[in-house]
């Protein structure tokens, strides 16, 4: 009963600017004309073949690569685990000395605010 769709892939025609109308916009807004970009890799253009020497040297290379990356990999996680670990030691120590901190900036301004006071009554003699 089930058969699947098939459409066809829909095909646009080319924006068309008119020379006039491209000198006169800026340069952002000018269309670009640009070939398409071929993808095909290195190894799909060139028709190479190793040797078995060099086969094997060129898995060497990609097995120290992933060595290597997966070691970079690792103390990427540790240093991650190692700075949230430091954080949240900070923000133990900023929390305990919290009350410690406001009570001192309190005491500070009590005094200076006293001072001022006195100088007033200083002056007012």
């Amino acid at each position: 009963m089930y058969r699947p769709i098939e459409r066809q892939k829909r095909v646009f025609k080319q924006l068309v600017v008119p020379a006039k109308l491209q000198a006169a916009l800026p340069f952002k807004s000018k269309p670009k004309v640009t070939k398409p970009v071929n993808r095909e890799g290195y190894l799909q253009r060139r028709a190479v073949i190793l040797e078995p020497e060099e086969r094997k040297n060129r898995a060497a290379v990609q097995m120290l690569a992933t060595v290597r990356n997966s070691k970079l990999e690792k103390r990427e996680v540790a240093n991650k685990d190692r700075l949230a670990r430091k954080k949240k030691d900070k923000q133990r120590e900023v929390d305990k000395f919290a009350e410690v901190h406001r009570s001192e900036k309190k005491r500070k301004y009590t005094d200076i605010g006293k001072e001022q006071l006195a100088r007033q009554r200083k002056k007012g003699r």
